[in-house]
């Protein structure tokens, strides 16, 4: 099977993060979660934000996850690796713990050269240089950003309107946050413990 014949948009995933072995579901652990790609964006963080740290994770090295009270809501962060496959393995360790909502945080370099440093900018798609997200996405050259307009809308709101957008943006992100398994728990238990028996472990 190719790369770009990974994805199956029929069914849903048959492992889920919460059968890993290493990482198990923990009481009052954050639901949300941020992930700054760059050092010295983490770094500022826990300057500011002044963590606790929580756990561990593994992904080639020892990467702490810290828990912060910001205006009486418990959020996590962590220092992620780059690129996509490390990060998904990080984030599906947090999956296992809990986690429910992820905010990646970076950087990025520009090609055009009237687009001056330290605008915002607003992705109506990304091209696709990394082999993960064919594994969740069909196959293509571009993943489009199908709630840019949207997105557009409700920061112009925000930062020129001075307006308040909380129901807005909870209205948009509820597109994004429903998780579904094609088995029930009991339903994985079963089959792997069926596995198991017919393959003498």
């Amino acid at each position: 099977m190719s790369l770009f014949d990974a994805y199956d948009p029929h069914s849903e995933e048959l492992i889920k993060p919460s059968l890993q072995r290493s990482y198990r579901e923990e009481e009052n652990f954050p639901e949300v979660i941020i992930g700054a790609f760059k050092e010295e964006t983490f770094r500022i963080l826990e300057q500011v934000c002044h963590p606790e740290e929580i756990c561990t994770l593994r992904g080639g090295r020892t990467i702490p996850v810290y828990r912060v009270n910001w205006r009486g809501r418990d959020i996590g962060l962590f220092h992620t690796l780059m690129g996509g496959p490390g990060t998904v393995c990080l984030m599906e360790g947090l999956i296992a713990r809990k986690a429910k909502k992820f905010l990646l945080y970076g950087n990025c370099g520009v090609l055009r050269k009237d687009i001056a440093a330290g605008h915002l900018i607003l992705p109506t798609a990304a091209y696709r240089d990394e082999g993960v997200s064919y594994h969740y996405l069909p196959a293509g050259d571009y993943v489009e950003v199908p709630t840019h307009d949207r997105l557009a809308q409700i920061m112009a709101d925000c930062i020129l309107r001075g307006k308040e957008v909380r129901e807005d943006v909870e209205a948009l992100r509820a597109g994004y946050t429903e998780m579904r398994y094609c088995f029930g728990e009991d339903d994985v238990v079963s089959a792997l413990n069926d596995l198991a028996k017919k393959s003498g472990i």
